[in-house]
């Protein structure tokens, strides 16, 4: 039999999808069912190929808009080991890796790492660094760990967390590079896999940016160290291989797939200016964190759900490594329940749902390529706004870049409050006898006070926050 199962059906026109559509409707306007993201992007009915753009990408190869990945769709299973004593973290860390997690994200200062990751076989892993210690010690604490315990250099995977802009968005502060280039161009060959750069973009969204807004800015960051690195005289294929980039994993499903996918293309786009010599340096390795901006501290079961919801999406978008922050994380220390929740997201999602088995499930989706081309084309003009202003650094310098994300996020704000932008257990099916005032004070408790110097700092928080504050103030006075 020569002819194909379609042969039997013609093609039906846009035109007709939309004529059937509004007789469907009975007289309302198309209007009624559609909507627009929060970045203006029109989302209609329906979808077919008159409409998008043809998607010729190939999984692995520039522009990267089926996703870097060549063989199958797994991700790291990261878990955050924070505290200050040594051996608690030793027995979370192994606790965590025995559990199914085969990735560690570690927050705490050390001087060295022998009791830290004691009885942790490092090739086996990814362990990446966030603290406010200095790149140079990191780098001596692990290059001396690998070196005592003889493993293979060219094993060892994850990355040093280094971000200097990251770290001065937070306290308003100059950016204070130290010698981070020059620490790079000295030990890049110690641990060939290993990443120096952090480019932490869940910071803008956690203070209320939107996905273009996100991605933009994670452009511009990155940019910045591109630039920095080549002018200390660090090859454009070294430096490539050096970094990585944090993007948040929101709610809105289909749109945050699209902003991952967008990601990969933008920043490909961006390395291909410099001409680099091979083709895997306009990819790089991109970590999904659930998003903290959607957490809540009512009714917080629901942060499970809205973890899950957020890590499909970082997976089905091409993320290489996923991070669930633990459902109490907002106003409290994780519990051995908290971690556990947190860790199976992954699991489930891998062992039984199966997204690491199919390369970019979502390629081919008329509805999810045009968010992904919409996305990528507002993003990029922000990019574009922004390296006017003579790059990342003097966009900051100049508060553009907060000011753009405070304006979001008061728009934001205005949704939630109007009942647009709902999140299930706060501002709709909310627990009406649930008293919020502990853990608002214990949210309370770890936040800090910043004294900026030279710019405006920006300011993550949480969506809900406001809203949950003023309740609690209400059932006091009640």
């Amino acid at each position: 039999m020569s002819e194909t199962l379609s042969y039997d059906f013609k093609d039906v026109s846009f035109d007709e999808w939309e004529a059937k559509i509004l007789k469907d409707l009975k007289g309302k306007d198309l209007s009624t069912i559609t909507t627009q993201t929060l970045d203006g992007i029109t989302v209609q009915p329906h979808f077919n190929r008159e409409k998008v753009a043809d998607n010729k990408g190939v999984p692995g190869k520039p522009h990267y808009s089926r996703g870097a990945k060549i063989d199958t769709n797994d991700w790291f299973i990261t878990e955050i080991i924070e505290g200050s004593d040594q051996k608690k973290l030793n027995e979370a860390a192994l606790k965590a890796l025995l559990n199914g997690s085969n990735a560690l994200q570690i927050k705490t200062q050390f001087e060295s790492l022998d009791g830290l990751l004691n009885d942790i076989q490092l090739p086996y892993i990814s362990v990446s660094f966030e603290n406010e210690q200095s790149l140079s010690k990191n780098i001596g604490a692990l290059e001396s760990f690998v070196k005592q315990h003889k493993f293979t250099s060219n094993e060892i995977k994850g990355c040093y967390g280094a971000d200097p802009i990251g770290k001065a968005i937070l306290k308003g502060s100059n950016i204070n590079y130290e010698n981070v280039f020059e620490l790079i161009a000295r030990h890049h060959e110690n641990l060939p896999r290993y990443r120096f750069l952090n480019i932490n973009a869940q910071h803008y969204h956690n203070a209320g940016a939107s996905q273009a807004q996100e991605l933009a800015y994670a452009l511009s960051h990155g940019h910045e160290y591109l630039v920095k690195a080549l002018e200390a005289g660090i090859p454009i294929d070294e430096i490539t291989a050096r970094l990585q980039f944090t993007l948040a994993a929101g709610t809105e499903y289909f749109t945050e797939i699209a902003k991952f996918k967008a990601f990969r293309t933008l920043w490909s786009k961006i390395v291909a200016e410099y001409k680099p010599e091979h083709d895997c340096s306009h990819s790089t390795y991109v970590v999904g964190q659930t998003s903290a901006w959607q957490t809540t501290i009512a009714d917080e079961y629901n942060n499970m759900l809205r973890a899950t919801i957020q890590s499909m999406a970082a997976a089905n978008g091409g993320a290489d490594e996923i991070t669930v922050l633990p459902f109490n994380y907002a106003y409290d220390d994780p519990t051995p329940f908290s971690r556990r929740i947190a860790r199976n997201v992954n699991l489930i999602l891998q062992e039984e749902s199966h997204f690491d088995k199919i390369l970019d499930a979502a390629g081919g989706s008329y509805y999810i390529d045009y968010l992904t081309d919409q996305l990528a084309q507002k993003a990029w003009r922000i990019f574009q706004d922004v390296e006017s202003l003579g790059g990342f650094e003097e966009a900051l310098k100049k508060n553009f870049v907060q000011n753009q994300i405070e304006q979001m996020a008061q728009k934001q704000h205005q949704q939630f409050n109007d009942g647009e932008r709902v999140l299930v257990g706060v501002n709709k099916f909310a627990k009406e006898d649930e008293d919020l005032t502990e853990k608002i004070k214990k949210e309370a408790r770890g936040q800090s006070q910043t004294k900026p110097t030279d710019f405006m700092p920006i300011k993550p928080s949480r969506l809900a926050a406001e809203f949950e504050l003023k309740k609690a103030e209400e059932k006091s006075n009640a």
